[in-house]
């Protein structure tokens, strides 16, 4: 009894410790996608709608499978009642399966290139039971002859209805007998003697197709059949003998891959062929029943398949699809699949969008059109339609992926960063394009049970278009919910990034972080390598390039929140090589480790600790450091850096791949890893009880077992329990991320695709992890009710505990949100997984109405008038308003009448909560009347100065307002002439009107008159000075200033008259007889006719000559002539019409006269 409950007791104890084994998967994310490590050649379908798959391949879904044959399931997992155990293998070529046929009694038949089975003698063929086993009723003794040109090979297989089997190949006998490359095998795989095809083909045999009539079809690479021509397609008879009613003449020039016969009997062939009988034919050709080209088949158009066909599928409609390795169809794209009406037309309802990739060596080996119209394709390809596949994938009649067979739909290609939100929701990052069967570039967003958040949206998501693979290697979140990520891309949604982003919660970008023109380079290769967040919002990035947006950064920079350059960090030339990751301290301090040996030019070998300002802290002392790099860091709660890498030293002290240092830098000798790992430590987390998981590519520490993942106590000793039941991590593995999430799980991340022998996580897994109790927090948020909603609501958000936890509200509901709240007190039962129980309480209140309602006033008026100085009635229009709740009144402050102007209108609206808003409008009332002006009358001065101050008066204004300014344009002296003087109104609105007045100044000359021998001045109400005139210059003669003067001798004088401020000095006259008057020119003159045409008569009564000057109205001289005493006759004939002047003078005096000319 005591042994039985010790039993017990013991198996107790063993089942709990199980259950809660830190090691067992929690969170899965799906397998790996199909088949990734060979091709595959072949298929049958099974009538259960199993599916037998053969080829090249040992894994699927990441999982090692047995060699080159496998069976799914309908809906694409692996069906585990198939095994063949080790399967097939080859000692001398290339191992893989290329035909397979079902018998109706299940059993299957296999062919392809392989030389054992479960490491038993068998040569190219074998028959299996329907478990995989190998049926022993099926004898083929030695099997198939090598072919010493090497490709021997089972390529193609068929069933006959009599049960017998016909095999094509590589092969050049069977059981030792000459059979070269036909042969019809019995039911029990005897040779069937009764199918002679004499000396047989002298090439491979590619594919077999069976007529209704019995008549075998046979393709492949031959040229001679029996000895004779026969280029690449034969139709034998059921006896192996030639069909010689099949002709077709020159036959192909290269190889025939695959055929299939319509109903109709016609033959569709595909291979790598460009002629068919000397004429061009690319790829394809439809024969009729007898060989000839059947012309009603038209692919010419554009060179048809370009470079070949290597598979072909008939649907019932007559559609044929055809595969193989062409990127075109008559010159335009297509990759590697198509369907073609039945005269060789593209069928356009057939989509298969990108295709399967654009590599020249991608190839479709196998096509099979399922009873259900679906289509099974197979061959060396790695996706379709951007989806990874891995060689297999299942179509829909329309060209679309069908989603019931999936080979995998876990990431495609390693993940590298893991944050969670604290919504529980977990963002990933990596190198990967597609999770779950959809296309993810590089980023994706997960909900608690792993599907895709669809919230989050990245669209297209991110690229290189350097070259370089495009992946995200560092994430942050932010406090906002907002995510900052770097990596090696340079594009976000087809639009230049290079290399860092800010996301948006939904994964738009963030435009509020401008990182202008991105980190400069030109290699692929170059990225971002880690992010680190500080509280204040700033971000230090660490990176392969010398230059962020034109400004150096030394591989490591500090931007501030919107991406700018943090200027206060300076690091001067930085470091030689990359920062591989970056902690920061409470201090502020930031501690980084990498590939470096150089900082600021001085050696600093692969550790550092810097200040906050970039400079390097020199409190923190590593010595010569480590001798190789350092790829991750983890700061515990007490200070102290675990640090891992690929080091195997530090301070030259031996220290493998994972070291502690204390606070100063130096080593931490209570961490003690003895052994340590056998190798590189790529990522480290530590758990809330300190305990540290440690991820790499090590398979042992401590020389126990550890297989790339590895958890240690806080001495630095191997924590056994975690080890139980680690390992198996598929081959050429490692964890590089890790990410203990607050329940104690714990995600892996890296390159693998198995775990335990589980193929059901790729590149990222949840292990079950130590649960660590926290304290159950919950945290509900109501929403009030407000003036626009009629009830309130609540959400709840737990944390700590122990998941799941379970919800009891007062009004019932069990759901983390209720709704149609009214006001009053409510509250919530929490209870947790462990039972713990937290109860909050919580009211729904009316929140008052604070928000301001919004208005926009009507837009800017303009009002002319053309009479008064005010405008009525103008239509302001209505603003417009709107608020959260309701509007009670809007109103306006507008005069009844508007003054000429601009006058401000304020508009203001109220809510029914008196919350006002206010906008304003302008009314610009323009006065477009203009003033009236008359101007003064015209003035005439006479003066004998040059210029003249004249005395305006004013004009007469009159406008509909009022007048604003009267102006003149008049100089301050007016000049000899006339001057027209502007006037200028303008009133108040700036209208403006003109008027123009004429001032004529007139100059008189100073002339004297000479009578008896005494001068008088011919300007009177003047001041005179009376001059001797002497060569040239004047002397004034003493106290004669008056109008007259007498000289007492003979001689030449002159008069100088002063007027109005002005001085004129007269030309000089000459005196020659004193005393009184001897001769009176003026009234000794006679002159006739006047008017005059031609003539002047000047009868001068005077004993002296006199001399005559004839001027015009203008001024100017026109003619002169000596009188004579007497009659002299003038001539004017040649003259203009006109008034002139007649002047004429002697030392008697002068006189002027006015002639008119007709």
């Amino acid at each position: 009894m005591k042994k039985t409950l010790l039993f017990l007791i013991l198996f107790i104890q063993f089942f709990t410790l199980s259950a809660q084994n830190p090691t067992n998967v929690k969170r899965e994310y799906g397998s790996y996608q199909g088949f990734s490590d060979g091709n595959v050649f072949s298929t049958a379908i099974q009538p259960d709608g199993k599916i037998l798959i053969g080829g090249a391949f040992s894994s699927y879904r990441g999982d090692k499978v047995s060699n080159n044959i496998i069976r799914l399931n309908p809906d694409g997992t692996k069906d585990t009642s198939f095994s063949v155990g080790s399967g097939f293998s080859n000692s001398m070529y290339a191992n893989y399966v290329s035909s397979i046929i079902l018998q109706d009694d299940g059993k299957i038949i296999v062919g392809g290139v392989f030389t054992k089975f479960q490491g038993f003698p068998q040569n190219y063929l074998i028959r299996l039971n329907s478990n995989g086993s190998k049926d022993t009723s099926f004898n083929i003794g030695t099997g198939f002859m090598d072919n010493p040109n090497g490709g021997s090979t089972v390529l193609s297989m068929v069933k006959q209805n009599d049960g017998k089997i016909l095999i094509g190949g590589g092969f050049l006998g069977y059981q030792g007998v000459a059979n070269k490359y036909l042969i019809r095998l019995n039911a029990d795989g005897t040779k069937d003697a009764s199918f002679d095809i004499g000396t047989g083909f002298d090439s491979t045999v590619n594919s077999i197709v069976l007529q209704n009539d019995g008549k075998i079809l046979v393709c492949g690479k031959f040229t001679k059949f029996q000895g004779a021509s026969q280029n690449r397609l034969i139709r034998l008879n059921t006896d192996g003998s030639k069909d010689i009613s099949f002709n077709i003449s020159a036959g192909f020039d290269d190889t025939v891959n695959s055929v299939l016969i319509q109903p109709d009997g016609k033959i569709v062939a595909g291979g790598y062929f460009m002629r068919f009988d000397f004429n061009s034919q690319n790829g394809l050709v439809r024969l009729n029943s007898d060989g000839s080209k059947d012309s009603t088949f038209n692919i010419l158009t554009g060179f048809g398949f370009a470079p070949s066909v290597t598979a072909l599928g008939l649907q019932p409609d007559g559609k044929i699809i055809a595969g193989g390795g062409f990127l075109s169809y008559k010159g335009i794209s297509q990759n590697h699949l198509i369907r073609l009406n039945s005269d060789g037309t593209k069928d356009n309802s057939f989509d298969v969008g990108t295709g399967y990739g654009i590599g020249q060596t991608d190839r479709i080996n196998f096509i099979v059109v399922r009873p259900n119209g679906k289509i099974l394709t197979g061959g060396y390809f790695d996706s379709y339609k951007d989806i990874t596949v891995n060689n297999f994938v299942s179509i829909n009649n329309d060209g679309s992926r069908d989603i019931t067979v999936q080979t995998g739909n876990g990431f495609n290609n390693p993940v590298n960063a893991i944050v969670q939100q604290t919504d529980g929701k977990m963002i990933v990052a990596g190198k990967f394009t597609n999770y779950q069967q959809t296309p993810q570039n590089c980023l994706v967003r997960l909900n608690s049970d792993n599907t895709i958040d669809r919230s989050f949206n990245i669209g297209t998501g991110f690229f290189n278009y350097w070259g370089g693979v495009s992946a995200i290697e560092a994430i942050a979140l932010q406090p906002d919910g907002k995510i900052i990520a770097g990596g090696g891309f340079t594009a976000f949604q087809g639009v230049s990034q290079k290399q860092l982003i800010r996301l948006n919660p939904d994964g738009s970008k963030d435009p509020s972080f401008n990182i202008g023109g991105g980190f400069d380079g030109s290699v692929g290769t170059d990225k971002v390598h880690a992010i680190a967040l500080q509280p204040d919002g700033k971000i230090i990035v660490a990176s392969d390039f010398w230059q962020y947006n034109q400004s150096p950064n030394g591989k490591l920079i500090r931007l501030n929140p919107d991406g700018s350059v943090d200027k206060s960090f300076n690091i001067g030339s930085g470091f030689n090589y990359v920062v591989e990751s970056i902690v920061l301290l409470e201090d502020g301090k930031i501690i980084v480790g990498g590939e470096f040996t150089k900082f600021q030019g001085l050696n600093q070998n692969f550790l550092i600790r810097l200040n906050a300002d970039g400079s390097k802290d020199n409190s923190f002392n590593i010595g010569t450091g480590f001798n190789y790099p350092v790829n991750s860091l983890a700061l515990q709660k007490d200070g102290k850096l675990l640090v891992g890498g690929i080091f195997t030293s530090y301070q030259g002290k031996a220290q493998k791949y994972l070291i502690r240092l204390n606070t100063d830098g130096s080593q931490d000798d209570s961490f003690k890893t003895g052994t340590g790992f056998n190798s590189h430590v790529l990522g480290i987390a530590i758990q809330a009880d300190d305990k540290i998981i440690v991820g790499g590519e090590f398979t042992t520490y401590q020389n126990s077992v550890q297989n790339r993942v590895a958890r240690l106590n806080t001495d630095g000793s191997h924590d056994v329990v975690f080890n139980r039941a680690i390992g198996n991590f598929n081959s050429d593995s490692n964890v590089r991320t890790i990410k203990v999430l607050p329940d104690g799980q714990i995600i892996l991340a890296g390159i693998f695709t198995t775990y335990n022998e589980n193929n059901r996580s790729a590149y990222i897994m949840g292990l079950e992890g130590d649960y660590i109790a926290t304290p159950l927090i919950s945290k509900i948020t109501p929403t009030n009710i407000t003036c626009t909603t009629v009830s309130g609501e609540a959400s709840i958000t737990t944390n700590g505990g122990r998941s799941p936890y379970t919800y009891l509200w007062s009004n019932g509901a069990t759901t983390t949100k209720i709704t149609g709240l009214a006001l009053g007190d409510y509250s919530c039962k929490v209870t947790d997984a462990d039972l713990t129980i937290i109860t909050e309480n919580f009211e729904i209140t009316l929140i008052p109405d604070t928000e301001k309602p919004t208005i926009t006033a009507p837009v800017d008026v303009s009002v002319n008038i053309s009479s008064g100085c005010t405008s009525n009635g103008v239509v302001l229009g209505n603003p417009i308003t709107a608020d959260n709740c309701s509007i009670a009144s809007v109103t306006n402050d507008a005069p009844t009448a508007f003054p000429v102007g601009n006058t401000t209108v304020i508009w203001t609206v109220k809510d029914n909560s008196n919350n006002i808003a206010t906008a304003t409008q302008i009314v610009k009332v323009k006065d477009i009347a203009l003033p009236t002006i008359k101007s003064p009358a015209a003035v005439v001065i006479n003066t004998i100065c040059t210029t003249a101050d004249v005395v305006l008066e004013n004009p007469v204004t009159t406008d509909n307002c009022t007048v604003a300014i009267v102006s003149n344009n008049a100089p301050s002296t007016f000049p000899v002439g006339n001057t027209t003087v502007t006037w200028t109104v303008k009133d108040g609105s700036g209208n403006i009107a003109t008027a123009k007045q004429i001032v004529t100044v007139k100059r008189l000359d100073v002339k004297v008159t000479i009578n008896a021998g005494i001068l008088t001045a011919t300007e009177t109400e003047a001041t005179y000075k009376w001059l001797e005139c002497n060569n040239g210059s004047f002397i004034e003669i003493p106290n004669e200033n008056k109008i007259s003067f007498t000289p007492i001798k003979i001689g030449n004088y002159a008069v100088e008259v002063t007027k109005n401020g002005c001085s004129v000095t007269s030309t000089c006259y000459q005196v020659k007889t004193l005393g009184t008057k001897d001769f009176d020119l003026e009234n000794s003159l006679k002159l006739y006719p006047n008017p005059t045409k031609d003539f002047v008569t000047i009868e001068m009564n005077a004993s002296d000559n006199a001399n005559l000057k004839v001027f015009n109205m203008n001024g100017h001289f026109v003619l002169s002539k000596e009188l004579k005493a007497g009659s002299t006759i003038v001539n004017i004939s040649h003259l203009a019409a006109g008034v002139y002047l007649f002047e004429i003078s002697n030392e008697l005096g002068s006189s002027i006269k006015k002639v008119i000319k007709k």
